[in-house]
């Protein structure tokens, strides 16, 4: 696995993949790198757009491996007429649409042209065997022949034909195409596409060189391609060769199970879960690009955002039917020979509605003078069960730490400690979920201390304050289809549906989450650091500056305290 991480001495975003040993040679020979592949993105970038860029990267780089795979085994698909030309199409496509904004000068395609003409003449002539070969260099939009089938020639081109594929697929970028689409061909499959390339690219020569020179007219020669369905790829299959969406689902858990957390999966699984209904539990090892376009229509018809369609239902799309059509490894992969979501984009498309925002993500006043006082005034006799303790408790402890709601719903007697004479809170992977699994110590506010909150953390048992851990009844493993919810999360939820009940029903906020985003303006407002905000908070620093420093450390922690008491008090 490539793992995406932020670089210490720039702080850019970085990512590595390695090179199998045995593709090592071919792959530099075709791709120049030897041992690995390197990602870098600028540091400025958001998380979020560093994952999808990282997500495209990747998805190339095992496509590339894929062909590298495949011409190393001399394995790979065949392709029939129809699917030579299809693929010719897809070519063709990707070509043109690289230069529709700016196709540069004329002169850059006359040239280009006639330096593929030269040099297949040159080979021709080396070889004696200049009938077939001998092309007339022309202006490209003159040079198209119709009539001219380049791969009918090249069966009577003997020896040189392997050099004459190789000069065509220079010229057309054929494996950076192919690494594009996952595509894996064998060598008879390799000369079909070849074939039919030439004659598109003379086209898409003539094309761009019709644009350079300001004829923008209608492009009428994509009608002529038909549909491209990819092939099914020799020997890529393990098993059956057939899979259900949640069956592939449980396989890509089951081996990424220690590189992905609990909280990924569940919401994976519901993904998953969508794409069985659509495709009636068939076979998703076979679907195709045009299914998953239809699925993912079907998705934003369903009053989905866009993000949601995006970074959710997309990019876990694209992440596990990734794995399926990357080389074989231990952890799996090779079920698949190409991933039906590897050109999809994780962007908002052309005439897309935005989101509607009729209001700001923090509580307002009148939403907390709802909520704290109805918290306040909850009594704990000694048998108050665990959501109890957490409507008295949790909307206090999100309101003046800015914590995630599972973060504080799953604290433990022993993670509320002193520090150097100070209450404090740690939030750590030891007690639940953490998002980057990273722990974190944070001053608790005077108010809290005054309202009662280490009485009543002292007078509870040990283990969870807010749930019952006998309330986890499935140990042992997780079901990767059908995910359990552990009592932490439950308690948040439920905790959600009292706030609504209490009268804050506005959709435009969660009635959790809000607290976070409230916490940051308060900050910011009472002029506190935003690096200090941020670690409170767990967010990743913004830069590779902020990453040395220790704010929970003895040489930071007064940083802390003095921030959490900058902070100002909920008076209601």
């Amino acid at each position: 696995m490539s793992r995406l991480g932020r670089d210490p001495s720039s702080g850019s975003w970085t990512a590595r993949k390695a090179i199998p040993a045995a593709l090592r040679r071919a792959y530099a020979a075709s791709f120049g790198p030897a041992w690995e592949e390197k990602f870098s993105r600028p540091a400025a970038l958001s998380l979020r757009d560093a994952k999808a860029a990282h997500g495209s990267w990747l998805a190339e780089i095992e496509g590339r491996l894929l062909i590298v795979s495949a011409e190393t085994t001399g394995q790979g698909a065949d392709l029939s007429h129809m699917q030579a030309h299809a693929l010719a199409g897809r070519w063709y496509r990707w070509k043109t649409d690289r230069h529709a904004e700016d196709p540069g000068s004329p002169h850059r395609w006359s040239d280009e042209i006639s330096r593929l003409i030269r040099d297949l003449n040159e080979l021709a002539s080396e070889a004696q065997q200049q009938g077939p070969l001998i092309l007339k260099t022309a202006p490209p939009e003159h040079l198209h022949d119709p009539a001219l089938r380049f791969v009918d020639l090249l069966e009577g081109l003997g020896a040189i034909k392997p050099r004459v594929l190789e000069q065509i697929a220079t010229a057309a970028e054929a494996r950076v195409f192919l690494a594009r689409e996952a595509v894996a061909l064998s060598p008879e499959g390799r000369q079909r596409f070849l074939g039919a390339v030439l004659d598109e690219l003379v086209a898409a020569t003539a094309l761009l060189h019709r644009r350079a020179t300001g004829d923008y007219s209608v492009d009428t020669r994509p009608a002529r391609f038909p549909e491209w369905k990819p092939p099914i790829h020799n020997g890529s299959r393990r098993g059956s060769g057939s899979m259900s969406s949640l069956e592939l689902y449980q396989a890509w858990s089951q081996a990424n199970a220690s590189r992905t957390s609990a909280s990924t999966r569940n919401r994976w699984i519901t993904v998953f879960r969508d794409l069985e209904r659509f495709t009636e539990g068939g076979n998703v090892l076979d679907l195709s690009e045009a299914t998953g376009l239809a699925w993912r229509d079907a998705l934003r018809s369903a009053d989905r955002t866009e993000k949601t369609v995006n970074f959710q239902y997309i990019a876990a799309a694209k992440a596990v039917f990734g794995w399926a059509a990357r080389p074989r490894t231990d952890d799996g992969g090779a079920l698949m020979a190409v991933n039906p979501f590897a050109n999809f984009r994780l962007s908002a498309r052309k005439g897309a509605k935005k989101t509607v925002k009729l209001r700001e993500r923090s509580l307002r006043l009148e939403e907390m003078s709802v909520i704290l006082p109805a918290a306040r005034a909850i009594s704990l006799p000694s048998s108050a069960n665990g959501l109890t303790r957490a409507k008295r408790w949790a909307a206090w402890l999100l309101a003046y730490t800015g914590a995630r709601p599972g973060e504080i719903c799953q604290l433990r007697k022993e993670d509320v400690r002193l520090m150097q004479k100070r209450w404090a809170v740690r939030l750590t992977p030891e007690a639940g979920t953490i998002k980057d699994r990273e722990a974190r110590i944070v001053p608790l506010h005077l108010h809290l201390i005054e309202d009662g909150l280490i009485d009543f953390v002292e007078r509870a048992s040990d283990g969870p304050l807010f749930y019952d851990p006998s309330a986890l009844r499935r140990l042992g493993p997780d079901d990767p289809t059908n995910p359990r919810r552990y009592p932490h999360e439950k308690v948040a939820n439920n905790l959600a549906s009292w706030v609504r009940e209490l009268g804050v029903t506005d959709k435009g906020i969660k009635p959790n989450h809000a607290w976070r985003h409230t916490f940051k303006t308060r900050a910011l407002v009472a002029g506190i650091d935003s690096v200090v905000a941020d670690y409170i908070c767990g967010h990743s620093p913004k830069t590779v500056g902020t990453t040395y420093y220790a704010l929970e450390g003895d040489a930071g922690w007064p940083g802390l305290v003095r921030a959490i008491d900058a902070f100002p008090r909920y008076e209601f």
